[in-house]
């Protein structure tokens, strides 16, 4: 897999209505950015948080392309965890310029289009083992709101610089409708 694919077009959509996640054909090409974060602004612990989110975030578009669905989503939940987790401490949560230099905008655009993508996917690709099932699309679901729940307190959700729950709720809604788990 090399670092140079297309850009799969996706917006936040705050009014609530119907979203059109990535194509299955085409991968989000800055997903993971060659460098997320600013060595002189974060201390080592968030410096590795943030080289195994991009880690993670890599490894969801290897299992991806490996057709390996239920593998993919493991690896974004980790992701999104130490993201939601960490959050304050790795600058995700400011406006404030000076608070650090990641792009914040480019990172929660990131992580929210490589879930799109991943929702894109069909739940029935690949092995047997790596089906999504049914009660997998439920548990995806309470993790979303959840990490809804906590980023809400920073204003994090449903902008363009944040989690984008409605979209991914969205997404995930129709990669239920469209498997036959």
């Amino acid at each position: 897999m090399g670092d140079d694919v297309d850009i799969a077009p996706v917006k936040c959509n705050t009014a609530g209505d119907s979203v059109t996640p990535a194509s299955n054909s085409s991968k989000p090409a800055e997903i993971c950015p060659q460098q997320i974060y600013a060595s002189s602004s974060l201390d080592r612990h968030e410096q590795a948080n943030f080289v195994n989110i991009q880690k993670l975030l890599k490894q969801t578009l290897q299992f991806l392309e490996n057709q390996k669905v239920a593998s993919a989503f493991q690896s974004l939940c980790e992701a999104t965890s130490i993201v939601v987790q960490h959050c304050e401490r790795l600058g995700l949560a400011s406006d404030d310029a000076t608070c650090s230099t990641v792009n914040r905008e480019q990172f929660w655009a990131g992580l929210n289009n490589c879930w799109l993508y991943a929702l894109a996917q069909r739940a029935d690709a690949g092995p047997q083992e790596e089906h999504v099932m049914s009660k997998t699309c439920t548990e995806l679901h309470e993790k979303v709101i959840d990490w809804a729940d906590r980023l809400e307190h920073f204003g994090l959700v449903n902008y363009d610089m944040g989690w984008w729950e409605t979209d991914i709720l969205a997404a995930l809604e129709t990669f239920k409708k469209t498997s036959t788990i």
